[in-house]
């Protein structure tokens, strides 16, 4: 196979992996805009911040959380454009630069060679250097940016937890609540039954008192000379008089 064949065979496969590389940037764009739509509907305060090192503290809620995710990935995102085009434009002279390295080593005389080979060795190491300079600055971007997304995760896993639990709690006391209202209905249904025993008794109460107070009516009498059907008469008579 030929050597123009070869570096074809290399440029298309370098291309295809850039190209995969790219593909997570626009529907990473997109999920920001869709963050972006729900930051703006409802807002609640955030609580726990303060142990987190990456979420706005001087904005605890919601809205503000969401709308740092949004500008935090957007700066990621034209960082990386801007550095992008500096990479693109120092890429661009290595090859020129290493064409001329090897063609000093194989065609150059010694003076040559000592006098320009380690100039343009240095060009390219600088320019090496100098991209992976500006890669590393994108490569902090994304990486506060998914730091900060990860604190988030974190917040919000917690607050569900915290609102799962006094849920349960929540339905726990709802639970007591119903037990006690039965057991009052209870206590009603026997305070109604107690009621109508204690009436009964204050009944009674009455007619023995009516009954002593009609035997005393006899005391002048000699309560040995009734006999035991007028003392039936008499309690027969005073029964009829408190029923009544």
């Amino acid at each position: 196979m030929a050597d123009h064949e070869l570096s074809l065979i290399e440029l298309v496969a370098s291309n295809a992996t850039l190209e995969s590389a790219l593909i997570p940037a626009p529907i990473s764009i997109a999920l920001l805009a869709q963050v972006a739509i729900v930051a703006s509907k409802e807002d609640f305060p955030l609580d726990k911040v303060e142990s987190f090192k990456y979420i706005d503290k001087s904005k605890p809620s919601f809205r503000a959380a969401l709308t740092q995710v949004v500008h935090w990935g957007r700066d990621a995102f034209l960082k990386a454009e801007e550095n992008m085009r500096t990479i693109t434009s120092i890429s661009v002279r290595i090859p020129e630069t290493v064409k001329s390295v090897v063609k000093l080593l194989t065609q150059g005389d010694p003076e040559d060679i000592e006098d320009f080979v380690p100039e343009l060795l240095q060009k390219i190491k600088k320019a090496a250097s100098d991209c992976e300079k500006l890669a590393t600055e994108v490569e902090s971007k994304f990486e506060l940016e998914v730091q900060l997304i990860h604190e988030l995760v974190q917040l919000f896993t917690y607050l569900r937890g915290q609102e799962e639990i006094q849920l349960s709690e929540y339905k726990g006391h709802q639970v007591d609540v119903t037990d006690k209202l039965k057991v009052l209905q209870l206590d009603d249904t026997e305070c109604a039954f107690g009621s109508t025993r204690v009436e009964v008794v204050d009944e009674c109460l009455r007619q023995a008192e009516y009954n002593y107070k009609l035997l005393e009516k006899y005391t002048m009498l000699d309560i040995q000379s009734l006999n035991s059907t007028k003392i039936r008469e008499v309690l027969l008579e005073g029964t009829k008089v408190v029923v009544s």
